[in-house]
């Protein structure tokens, strides 16, 4: 499986990502017309440059780790530290620490600071900040305290750790996981939550809305977990006595 942030490294030292579509090196090979045949020969190879376990360090591509995840090709120690230092660049022009009213496409690491509106954008991670609106964008992990206000129309985001709060899920919009002490407080329309785990917490559910897996109190036996689902009607605006007389 390929993984942030996936390149295609050349013998010249030339690097090729497009982490704002895809970390996927096949997409890259097939997109730059490249051959995949005869490994000796090539002038290319996969590499990827992983952030470090530790959260708090997402930020800093000094704590990246650069592996070929290929056949090492015989000229890779020659151009090894050149390819570094590219991704690294990639890695810094990503990272937002401060307040930012639009994320206007683009590929993001938020580590501070709020933003407004992200619109059609990835989000690879966010740790101790926030995003208000999440529109048509991807979210991959938010940690800490980090909050998203509301997610809109196909919106996603992958997994929910500590303290994180998704304030509002509206028409397709969808969470993978929660787990540890994460929250959503609601669901509308055909939004979805895959997974929650550990104490993580689901207000309301609204419409076509729902809670797909719930593995926060499994059985003992080793059993499949049940799924809870539960569709709510939105409450109507309360009649006026006065309205009620005239009837």
């Amino acid at each position: 499986m390929c993984n942030f942030l996936s390149a295609i490294a050349y013998q010249n030292g030339d690097v090729f990502t497009c982490p704002e579509y895809t970390d996927s090196h096949e997409d890259m090979i097939e997109h730059l017309g490249l051959s995949d045949r005869a490994e000796k020969l090539r002038n290319w190879c996969r590499v990827e440059f992983t952030p470090s376990e530790n959260a708090a360090e997402i930020g800093d591509p000094d704590k990246y780790r650069l592996t070929v995840d290929d056949t090492v090709p015989d000229w890779w120690a020659g151009v090894r530290d050149r390819v570094r230092t590219k991704l690294s660049d990639r890695i810094r022009k990503m990272v937002i620490a401060s307040d930012k009213t639009l994320l206007l496409g683009g590929c993001w690491i938020i580590v501070g600071g709020k933003v407004t509106k992200s619109q059609r954008a990835r989000i690879v991670q966010m740790l101790n900040c926030e995003v208000q609106y999440v529109v048509e964008s991807k979210v991959g992990v938010l940690r800490g305290n980090s909050t998203v206000g509301e997610l809109w129309e196909n919106s996603t985001v992958g997994v929910l750790r500590g303290n994180s709060t998704v304030g509002v899920l509206r028409e397709n919009s969808k969470v993978g996981e929660l787990r540890e002490n994460s929250k959503v407080g609601e669901l509308w329309e055909n939004s979805k939550v895959g997974e929650l785990s550990q104490n993580s917490t689901v207000g309301v559910l609204w419409g076509n809305s729902k809670v797909e897996n719930d593995y926060r109190n499994p059985p003992a036996a080793a059993t499949a977990p049940t799924t809870t689902t539960k569709t709510t009607k939105k409450p109507g605006k309360k009649k006026s006595k006065k309205t009620a007389k005239r009837k």
